[in-house]
């Protein structure tokens, strides 16, 4: 077994998003990702406010925890992961990082709702053509995963 998946790809068009106070972010990501018409993209760049944060780690069953839910005042500070389209549906897998008033860094798995923009969030956005990424079970690990292979989506 190969210790890793693998496809090369090239990063096509570049979507800039801003959203808006009161919007949810990963939901407004979610949808500009589904108007721009691509397949798969990274979300490489996200900074801005949020006044509610919600988010889940992996547990050591495979399974994502309990919800944590946060309000107060945080500053988007990065942002890693990608969207990808499969039979017409959208899926996400994006961790953000969040800074606290007293400058404390956390983050985690970004549910697709319940992270609230406080004044503005600016995220980036890059189509991958010829890269496929679907999520499937994995008996490994016991977890469903994203999986990885060249995909028909290249120009």
């Amino acid at each position: 077994m190969k210790d890793y998946e693998f496809a090369e790809g090239k990063t096509g068009k570049t979507v800039f998003v801003r959203v808006k106070a009161g919007a949810d972010l990963v939901k407004c990501v979610k949808e500009a990702f589904e108007k721009s018409g691509f397949t798969v993209a990274s979300v490489s760049i996200a900074i801005g406010s949020l006044r509610k944060i919600r988010f889940v780690f992996v547990n050591e069953d495979g399974r994502y925890t309990s919800p944590v839910e946060k309000e107060g005042m945080f500053e988007l500070i990065s942002a890693g992961g990608f969207l990808s389209r499969v039979s017409g549906k959208i899926e996400t897998h994006i961790h953000f990082a969040f800074a606290d008033n007293e400058g404390k860094v956390f983050g985690g798995h970004m549910l697709e709702e319940g992270s609230i923009v406080y004044a503005t969030a600016e995220v980036r956005i890059d189509e991958i053509e010829g890269v496929e990424i679907a999520k499937s079970f994995d008996r490994e690990t016991n977890f469903t995963m994203f999986k990885v292979r060249p995909g028909k989506n290249g120009k």
